[in-house]
């Protein structure tokens, strides 16, 4: 199947964002699905999609009919208000050093999520959207740090094998387990 990546430039882009975070958030598939397959963890609005759209635009993957079969969102620290359970992610990121040098005094920032549709999985389209995004912010960015649940295995092992590290491993307010990885440029 023919997927192509570019950015996310329309309302159907934001649309089909929303339409896939949905399918994929942890009520909506069965705990086999969830094991097996990944999830995502935040329900999104297409009012913060669109917010967070800006200045860097999400990538996005489209089938043939111009559908969003997958997404990588971008979410710089100014729009860590959006979405109050990842508030102790970025309070963290924040105190973090990346070999020795704080991440404070280093371009980086934060993916707010990735996400492929389940008939697009293991064909690429993960790295392939990964790949766009360094192409894309390469320029203005060193590092490209998120959180990913300790539960969630496949996303563990498919940021692992794009290049991720993991930085730090915490326990959220709410007890979840978090592992925060990043992908260093320089």
């Amino acid at each position: 199947m023919m997927v192509t990546i570019e950015i996310a430039q329309s309302e159907d882009d934001i649309r089909g964002i929303k339409s896939l975070n949905v399918k994929n958030l942890p009520g909506a598939i069965s705990i086999e699905e969830k094991l097996s397959q990944g999830f995502v963890t935040c329900p999104y609005t297409v009012e913060d999609l669109t917010e967070m759209n800006s200045p860097h635009p999400h990538i996005v993957a489209k089938d043939h009919n111009s559908n969003v079969v997958g997404y990588c969102l971008i979410m710089l620290n100014r729009h860590s208000e959006i979405m109050p359970v990842l508030q102790p992610m970025f309070e963290l990121i924040s105190e973090l050093d990346v070999h020795g040098e704080a991440i404070s005094n280093i371009k980086y920032f934060t993916m707010g999520q990735i996400c492929v549709d389940k008939a697009h999985r293991s064909s690429g389209v993960f790295y392939r959207m990964y790949d766009y995004l360094r192409e894309r912010m390469q320029a203005s960015y060193d590092i490209v740090v998120t959180e990913i649940s300790a539960l969630n295995k496949r996303s563990l092992r498919a940021h692992e094998k794009q290049g991720f590290k993991v930085l730090q491993q915490y326990e959220a307010p709410d007890g979840h387990p978090w592992v925060v990885v990043y992908w260093d440029w320089r």
